[in-house]
C-alpha cells in the first residue's frame, strides 16, 4: 500500500471523494431530481448531510484517533447496527439467520480484538527485554 499525499488524506481527502461520488452520479440523478418538491430537497440535504458528510468526517476522525483494529470492528458492527435499528424504530422482523450473524459478527469483533491485545502484550513484554541503544553513543547523528 502507498502513502497517502496531503491532498487526499485526512478530511480533505474525505471531501474530495464525496465530491468525485456526486460529480459522477449527477448525470444518473438529473432526470429524477427534477420533480422533487421543496420537502424532497429538505430531506435530501438533510441525508447527504446527516447521512454521508457528518458520517465520514466522523469516521475519518476516529481513524485518526484510534487504532486500524478498532476501527474494523466498528465498522464490522454497523450492519448489526443496521439490523437493530430497523427492528426496533421502523419494525422490521428479522430472520433467525439475522440474528445468527449478528452473533456471528459481534464474536469475531470480540475474537479480533482480544487477539489483537493478546499480540500487543507478547510485543510489548518482548521488546521491553531488549536493552535501549542510544544511536548518539554507537557514533550515528
Amino acid at each position: 500500500m502507498g502513502s497517502a499525499s496531503a491532498a487526499t488524506s485526512g478530511l480533505r481527502g474525505t471531501t474530495m471523494s464525496l465530491a468525485f461520488s456526486a460529480l459522477i452520479q449527477l448525470p444518473l440523478s438529473v432526470p429524477a431530481m427534477v420533480g422533487l418538491d421543496a420537502d424532497a430537497w429538505f430531506k435530501l440535504a438533510l441525508s447527504a448531510i446527516v447521512g454521508v458528510a457528518l458520517a465520514y468526517s466522523a469516521d475519518n476522525i476516529a481513524g485518526q484517533l484510534t487504532s486500524a483494529t478498532v476501527i474494523g470492528v466498528l465498522f464490522s458492527i454497523d450492519p448489526v447496527v443496521g439490523a437493530i435499528v430497523g427492528t426496533f424504530m421502523l419494525g422490521e422482523v428479522l430472520s433467525a439467520w439475522s440474528y445468527l450473524g449478528i452473533v456471528l459478527i459481534a464474536a469475531s469483533g470480540a475474537y479480533i480484538v482480544w487477539r489483537t491485545n493478546r499480540s500487543a502484550i507478547a510485543v510489548t513484554l518482548h521488546t521491553s527485554a531488549l536493552p535501549v541503544i542510544d544511536p548518539r553513543a554507537q557514533g550515528h547523528s
